[in-house]
């Protein structure tokens, strides 16, 4: 009769009894657990032609050859594979009666949230009052830092830290893609795990699954350095400081199916493009003056081409842009460019078919005003300004009323708030006005992520 526990326990008699420091055995059922401390590689054999007994020392080459009663808690083993196999290596704890897939012993999980994109968050219950998420009352606006999901498998190599922070790439852009989370960071684009905007991490490393993250740079025979993403179609168009490229996948976005090919060569402002329906506007500094391009698909055509908009005023928008906005619902786009902080550009244009019957551009000035920064909202224009000492957040409403024909510029007054006082440039009936109100509160911002403050 031979009994594998006992043979077990026997063996760590014999082992504990040598008196070496260097070594410990301990037993569980069957399975014996040797801990040596002097860095010799151990093996194992047995009179049965290896028959009876199964040793490994950190690894072992299939999850099948592991005991199913292993009784060790917490114990990691690395799974190799052999020539039958066609995975990288994993790692398995053992945990709780059952062998789960983790993370290499000893590496990097955790991604530092402070080095990472932050979050701004509003929230109110159903009072409308402002609240925490815990429905504690609290200031009405919350900056925080995100807690981003760790490495749960695999190792450096088989689940490696994103590109950004591997190849430590400042992170240039940040956009929400197909139902993930993205980033542009050098020559990649880094995509979350599909409905799980926090993890960059796969979540095993044995397959490739459809919702794993998706690490990409884009191919190109020059130099490139990709700036800014906009969802465009059903594609992603990435705009890079001299070239553009859109990242396809089909019906479905998967690791599997995406890829990143060039589209145009065009050089790109340090301006965020905007997009209005299939039509997308950016800026391409020339020496004194801009150009705006209106990035579009040729119809019955693969081409992709960025037209000249500016083409029949090329001295009409300074140079150094600073911001460029879009009203979709008005087909207006509003430039801004540091030269002229008293002044936007505005492009009106209308499409007729696949022909555009409008092509127009014009200025509004403000009297003593800087305008720090522009942004349309549900067709609101909203003003970043500074009259004085004081900075406002103003508002002018572009939807203009259905019996609008004609209105002169002397006859719409633009206003803004101070202190409860309304100031007016002119006391006359408005037929489409703006609002301001002084700005009194502030939300400091760590320098950690923001290049341009």
């Amino acid at each position: 009769h031979h009994d594998s526990n006992d043979a077990a326990r026997s063996l760590a008699a014999q082992i504990n009894g040598v008196g070496d420091a260097s070594y410990s055995a301990t037993v569980s059922g069957s399975v014996l657990k040797v801990k040596q401390n002097n860095g010799y590689t151990l093996s194992g054999s047995d009179s049965w032609g290896n028959q009876a007994s199964r040793s490994w020392q950190g690894k072992i080459k299939k999850l099948q050859d592991l005991p199913n009663d292993f009784g060790f808690e917490g114990s990691v083993i690395e799974i190799s594979g052999d020539e039958d196999t066609t995975f990288d290596s994993y790692y398995v704890k053992y945990e709780d009666g059952v062998f789960s897939e983790t993370f290499k012993p000893n590496i990097t999980t955790a991604i530092d949230p402070l080095t990472m994109p932050h979050a701004i968050a509003i929230a109110r219950d159903t009072s409308n009052n402002y609240v925490d998420k815990d429905l504690n009352y609290t200031t009405p606006t919350f900056f925080r830092t995100v807690e981003w999901d760790a490495r749960s498998v695999g190792d450096e190599n088989s689940a490696g830290m994103p590109s950004f922070i591997e190849y430590k790439k400042p992170i240039q852009d940040v956009f929400f893609y197909r139902n993930r989370l993205g980033f542009i960071a050098g020559d990649n684009v880094v995509l979350s795990e599909s409905a799980e905007y926090y993890n960059f991490f796969p979540s095993t490393v044995t397959s490739v699954i459809d919702s794993d993250v998706i690490d990409v740079a884009v191919d190109s025979n020059s130099s490139v350095y990709l700036k800014y993403a906009i969802p465009f179609n059903k594609d992603l168009l990435l705009f890079g400081n001299n070239a553009q490229f859109v990242l396809s996948s089909g019906d479905t976005l998967t690791p599997s199916k995406v890829t990143v090919q060039q589209s145009t060569a065009y050089n790109i402002s340090n301006v965020k493009p905007v997009g209005i329906g299939p039509n997308i506007y950016f800026g391409s500094e020339q020496k004194t003056y801009s150009k705006i391009r209106e990035y579009y698909v040729q119809p019955d055509s693969l081409t992709n081409v960025a037209g000249d908009v500016t083409g029949h005023c090329p001295s009409y928008i300074r140079s150094n842009l600073k911001t460029i906005a879009a009203s979709s619902k008005n087909d207006m786009v509003f430039v801004l460019s540091s030269e002229t902080p008293d002044t936007l550009y505005v492009y009106n244009f209308n499409w007729n078919g696949e022909e555009k019957a409008q092509s127009a551009w014009h200025k509004w000035t403000f009297a003593n005003c800087l305008i720090h920064d522009i942004q349309v909202v549900n067709g609101v224009l909203y003003l970043f300004t500074v009259r004085g000492a004081n900075s406002f957040i103003e508002k002018i409403n572009l939807e203009l009323p259905g019996d609008f024909l004609r209105v002169n510029y002397e006859d719409v007054p633009y206003y803004y708030e101070e202190d409860g006082v309304t100031l007016t440039r002119e006391e006359t009936d408005s037929v489409a006005q703006g609002t301001g109100t002084l700005i009194d509160s502030s939300v400091t911002l760590s320098p950690i992520g923001f290049a341009t403050g």
